[in-house]
């Protein structure tokens, strides 16, 4: 209660707000954080990436015994139950079948890290499927990676998404919230139903086994990154709109 006294509070003496996506801006709306014309959409943005000062995949690959060759899916995401990595597992197992030799990582930390890895032995994926805990260096796992993977059944944005696609790299996501807003679903990348490990599990097989689409969907992800998702982007619409308040 007293929570959500403060939160009704803070809202109430707010001016305006910034919401980092449409899905955000739907969400505060519902809630009844505040009117729609207190609220602004400015999508986060990020810096672009110095892939020289990121490990070399080899070398990184060669750190986690993962083979050269071998077909490497990635998650960055809090191991938690909003995140889905459950569906993911489940897809793999699907991937397991088809495509002998592939490698999923999952790196973050979280309270299902325990559950997750009891369905990863369940499924007999503990040779392929690997939870990495916390790590320091995402984004040179990102680009070390042939795929990544956001499974998320709720997602206010998807910044990994975007990291991905700075660095080249196609992406699969579901269609939710962020995510969709962020992936061009056949362009930049792979859009699949929340909670549904066989759709996630057939786009994960189609880009692993087609090169060609990877590179071409790596390219368009970075010209969507450099159009729509860098931090100068962001800073310019974010002092728009303290410029349009200060003159108000």
């Amino acid at each position: 209660m007293l929570f959500r006294a403060v939160h009704q509070w803070v809202n109430r003496n707010t001016h305006h707000f910034i919401a980092i996506s449409e899905a955000a801006r739907h969400n505060m709306l519902a809630r009844k954080d505040a009117p729609a014309e207190r609220i602004t959409v400015v999508p986060n943005g990020i810096p672009d990436i110095e892939r020289s000062s990121l490990s070399l995949p080899d070398q990184l690959r060669a750190e986690l015994s993962v083979p050269i060759n071998a077909p490497l899916v990635l998650c960055v995401a809090r191991l938690e139950r909003e995140k889905d990595i459950a569906t993911l597992i489940n897809a793999m197992k699907l991937v397991n079948a088809e495509l002998p030799g592939y490698v999923c990582l999952i790196a973050g930390e979280g309270s299902q890290k325990q559950e997750l890895s009891r369905i990863i032995q369940s499924l007999g994926l503990d040779k392929s499927v690997r939870l990495l805990g916390f790590r320091t260096d995402a984004l040179a796992l990102i680009n070390a990676c042939d795929v990544l993977c956001l499974p998320s059944a709720v997602e206010a944005f998807g910044l990994t998404l975007v990291e991905a696609m700075a660095l080249n790299k196609p992406v699969i996501s579901t269609n939710i919230g962020g995510p969709a807003e962020i992936v061009l679903d056949g362009c930049t990348g792979r859009l699949v139903p929340p909670a549904d490990s066989y759709s996630l599990g057939r786009a994960i097989i189609e880009l692993v086994q087609d090169q060609d689409t990877r590179i071409a969907m790596g390219r368009s992800g970075r010209k969507r990154y450099l159009e729509q998702f860098t931090a100068e982007r962001m800073a310019r619409e974010t002092l728009a709109v303290y410029h349009k308040i200060l003159a108000s």
